[in-house]
This record gives C-alpha cells, structure tokens and sequence, in this order.
C-alpha cells in the first residue's frame, strides 16, 4: 500500500493523475464536518491543481449516513459545475465502473 502524505490542513496525499494532478483525500470531512459547500472545496483543490479521491469522498459519505443517491447527486452537480459536461461523463463511468466492481476496491471488502 502507497504511504499517505499530509498536504496541509485535512488533505492527505492519495497518490498523483498521470497529468501530475495530486489526489488527496479529506474532502468529504470539509464539506461535512465544516459545512464547505462541496463546489467551493472542489474549485479550491482544482485551483491547487488538486483532485479530490472520488471514491474516498462517496466510501466516507457513506459510512457518515448519507444516502448513497444524494451522494451521487451532490456530486454531479458539483462536478459539472467546476469541471464541466466531459469532465463529469468521465466520472459518471468511473462511478459505474466502481459501483459494478465495489467490492474489489472496498478496504474491507
């Protein structure tokens, strides 16, 4: 396993996009424990040239009680807004991919 790194604040280092992009995790706790707008903390990291770790944020939302559709949907939107429309079908079939074959990814599964 990949050793995390602190970035600063609540981010930890997850690992980097081929393009260099750093992937950290934490996002989901500023926008539940801090009630940060998620679109706000997205346009923050992508400023950063940060992305978030997608599957870390909906696996945390989940385990905090959210509901798994309102995940989903808070995200699209969110996602669409910052990134825009091609950026948010990538993602889309990143999240079918992993909703198919979640067990294989799960920590615990």
């Amino acid at each position: 396993m990949a050793r995390r790194k602190k970035t600063g604040g609540t981010f930890t280092l997850a690992g980097k996009t081929q393009d260099g992009k750093q992937i950290v995790q934490g996002a989901f706790a500023m926008v539940d424990t801090y009630g940060i707008p998620l679109d706000i903390v997205l346009s923050t990291l992508e400023d950063r040239g940060m992305l978030p770790d997608w599957l870390d944020f909906y696996e945390s939302a989940l385990a905090a009680g959210w509901n798994p559709k309102n995940v989903i949907t808070k995200l699209e939107m969110a996602i669409g807004d910052v990134y825009g429309p091609l950026f948010l079908e990538g993602w889309k079939t990143m999240m079918a991919d992993y909703m198919v074959h979640r067990s294989l990814y799960r920590k615990d599964g």
